[in-house]
């Protein structure tokens, strides 16, 4: 059974962030939490922590974020990114995706509007690292 903090290297591992920085950003959480867990008394991951990495990656285990028992990941496949995308989607989608931060900003107050314009943008963010190699 891994500790909290191993299982948040095998996160970071498994997600291909550089390092924990990375991960709390793709997860839109404090970095902090994570350095939390190098305290030798922090035994779980926080409810919020876990939460987050359930909602951005949701093909890992509750049971195994909670406890640390294996498997780590879900039986479920994870859905894989298609390997090309026609430019004219591509363009679609960016309209798309700008257009909903546009009434997003019209209708929200401004923490809300950046809580949520930061989801989404890193809903469609993929690694730089994975983009050079295709």
């Amino acid at each position: 059974m891994d500790t909290p903090l191993k299982r948040v290297e095998k996160i970071k591992n498994y997600t291909g962030s550089r390092n924990l920085t990375a991960l709390a950003e793709r997860l839109n959480i404090d970095r902090q939490a994570f350095y939390d867990l190098k305290k030798a008394s922090v035994k779980n991951l926080s409810s919020d922590l876990v939460l987050a990495i359930i909602t951005t990656f949701p093909e890992f285990r509750l049971e195994w974020l909670q406890t640390g028992v294996e498997p780590m990941l879900s039986s479920k496949p994870k859905k894989k990114r298609p390997e090309s995308v026609s430019p004219e989607l591509l363009e679609l989608l960016l309209r798309e995706i700008a257009d909903l931060k546009a009434s997003m900003k019209e209708t929200l107050s401004g923490d809300e509007y950046e809580r949520l314009a930061k989801k989404v943008d890193n809903i469609f963010n993929y690694d730089d690292d994975e983009e050079q190699t295709k």
